[in-house]
């Protein structure tokens, strides 16, 4: 029976470098460790060692494919090639030690950004969502993938019951194209849950995210109206004015307050809420082409000023670091 752990043969295809991880080991990197390897941390450094050790002789043996590491074990067994049997062998194993190398570099991007930031939720995380994760994504072998499928795994360790498997099945399904496009397009994201219209977003690209599930379309777009607020800078004067929230800062407009501002938009998916908050962790898109996408649709202003969020996940801004865009 399956009890979680991951059984795997490794020979030098796997080259993920866990050392760091090892050596930080706050609760976390702990806990991820124990999910990967299923073993006690004393046994992981023993592990991690046989790893390091890629440019011996064993390890040449391996990369010739007259060897075979056995995890449980902790040692190499030699191979024959005088059977059939035993040469599908080799072809069975190193299919498993290339769904290993896929895990450990989709591993590898959680344990980045935990090495960073180690909060972890109060609530359990649960082992039936990683297994269904661990499935997945031993058949991610792109590079842009294994980053995005390492951020689910420490979004979700962060924050249990967060991340539904509709999102995994959405996420496994999205081809290379579709990624790109709405890695692109979610630099035109507003109130965390549509793309702003406009030029940049064609309806070819309307219909490519429908069909991977991302945004939903019937025809017609959504409108929104602006919030209103005050905002203070350091020498405590003030502006009133409109703002909405988009790629990571406050997009303001001292067009007047007694006035109504209102903005289209497409809107997400859940799975595609959830996508943009994991991917704009790992992203530096351009305000400009935001504040231009808004300057183009809203006719009533000429001018938008932009401060950064100081922290991504908060409300306070920085008002030394404000951008004017002008139409």
């Amino acid at each position: 029976m399956d009890n979680g752990e991951l059984k795997v043969s490794v020979n030098a295809e796997m080259k993920a470098d866990f050392q760091p991880v090892i050596e930080h080991t706050p609760n976390a990197l702990n806990k991820l460790f124990e999910l990967f390897f299923g073993v006690r941390h004393a046994k992981q450094k023993r592990l991690i060692a046989l790893i390091e050790m890629q440019k011996t002789k064993d390890v040449e043996q391996l990369k010739e494919g007259l060897a075979v590491f056995d995890v449980e074990q902790k040692k190499l067994d030699g191979i024959s090639l005088d059977s059939d049997s035993e040469k599908l062998n080799i072809i069975s194993q190193e299919k498993i030690n290339e769904e290993a190398a896929n895990i450990s570099s989709c591993v590898k991007e959680a344990v980045r950004h935990f090495i960073n930031n180690d909060m972890m939720g109060e609530k359990e995380f649960s082992k039936d969502f990683f297994n269904r994760w661990r499935d997945e994504a031993k058949l991610v072998s792109e590079e842009y993938a294994q980053k995005l499928w390492g951020l689910v795994l420490a979004e979700e360790m962060k924050s249990p019951d967060t991340i539904s498997y509709r999102v995994l099945d959405i996420l496994k399904n999205l081809a290379k194209t579709e990624a790109e496009l709405f890695n692109k397009m979610s630099q035109y994201v507003v109130f965390d849950q549509g793309l702003v219209t406009g030029k940049h977003l064609s309806e070819s690209d309307i219909n490519i995210l429908v069909e991977a599930g991302l945004v939903t379309f019937a025809g017609v777009y959504r409108s929104a109206k602006w919030s209103k607020t005050v905002v203070t800078y350091a020498d405590q004067t003030k502006k009133i004015g409109h703002y909405i929230n988009g790629n990571a800062h406050l997009i303001f407009s001292d067009y007047d307050h007694e006035k109504d501002l209102s903005l289209t938009y497409v809107p997400l998916t859940h799975a595609g809420q959830v996508i943009y908050r994991i991917a704009k962790r790992n992203n530096n898109w351009n305000i400009d082409e935001l504040a231009k996408a808004i300057l183009g649709q809203v006719k009533e202003i000429d001018k938008l000023i932009t401060f950064p969020f100081v922290n991504i996940s908060k409300t306070n801004i920085d008002t030394h670091e404000e951008s004017i865009h002008i139409r």
